[in-house]
């Protein structure tokens, strides 16, 4: 049932490989865990440095791969975490205000950000087509970052102006 001749790189020194751990399934567990948990650093991914991805695109609309080889599978989740933690205060705001164009402005906001984000980190991992679309807040792009910024402040304005300051208030 063990096959010693697997196409996974040399495992990482100090990983003992006995007869036992040669077992397919125990082999391709413990590549997956140095792939996700033996992350290179900051500045030491090899697909980047090594032009796997184009060099003009790798600050700009491929930055989550980057992020996610140089931080690995826990960097990549707090930065899903954070658009999550983001969109919900920008709904919760939503839920806040009593005027609907300030309501409007809430969801209009949280749709583009949510958009962007989704069809950038979807384009990422290959499950929506190349479109270009910048990762808001994090990927190098002037106009569309001041456009979010914009957004964020009109949110910000929306809250501050509205008498309610939590959802639980009568």
């Amino acid at each position: 049932l063990c096959c010693p001749a697997l196409p996974f790189p040399d495992p990482p020194q100090g990983w003992s490989l006995s007869p036992h751990d040669m077992c397919p399934s125990r082999l391709f567990l413990k590549y997956i865990l140095f792939v996700y948990l033996a992350v290179p650093g900051f500045m030491q991914g090899t697909h980047n440095a090594l032009g796997y991805l184009p060099q003009t695109v790798s600050n700009s609309d491929f930055i989550f791969p980057v992020i996610a080889e140089e931080k690995g599978l826990l960097g990549s989740c707090i930065l899903v975490g954070l658009y999550m933690l983001l969109l919900f205060t920008i709904l919760r705001t939503a839920l806040v205000v009593e005027d609907d164009f300030g309501r409007y402005i809430c969801i209009g906001s949280a749709v583009t950000i949510f958009m962007h984000s989704a069809v950038n980190i979807g384009m990422c991992i290959r499950l929506a087509p190349v479109t270009g679309l910048p990762l808001p807040l994090v990927s190098y792009g002037g106009t569309f970052l001041l456009a979010t910024m914009c957004y964020l402040g009109l949110v910000h304005s929306v809250y501050i102006h509205s008498s309610k300051k939590s959802i639980f208030d009568l």
